[in-house]
């Protein structure tokens, strides 16, 4: 009576059947996170390359136009340029 002859009752660490599945499981996750997080950074540098061409563009049209007496309305002329 040295050893138990139930089936359930063996060393859990020696049945190992369902390992792969969990170890893929985990991978695949894993995988899926780094490639929407690379997507996501991709993203803010597209945005921040956006963002910093538009206030550039709008500090060219305010420079060329700071000396100019014609502007009465400087609210219409913000929304021209923007």
């Amino acid at each position: 009576m040295g050893r138990y002859s139930i089936k359930g009752l063996q060393n859990p660490l020696r049945n190992q059947q369902g390992a792969y599945i969990l170890i893929t499981g985990i991978t695949v996750v894993a995988l899926f996170g780094f490639a929407a997080l690379g997507i996501e950074v991709g993203r803010w540098y597209a945005i921040q390359g956006e963002m910093s061409k538009a206030i550039a563009g709008a500090a060219f049209a305010g420079a060329k136009n700071v000396n100019n007496p014609n502007i009465t309305d400087i609210e219409g002329f913000v929304q021209q340029v923007a």
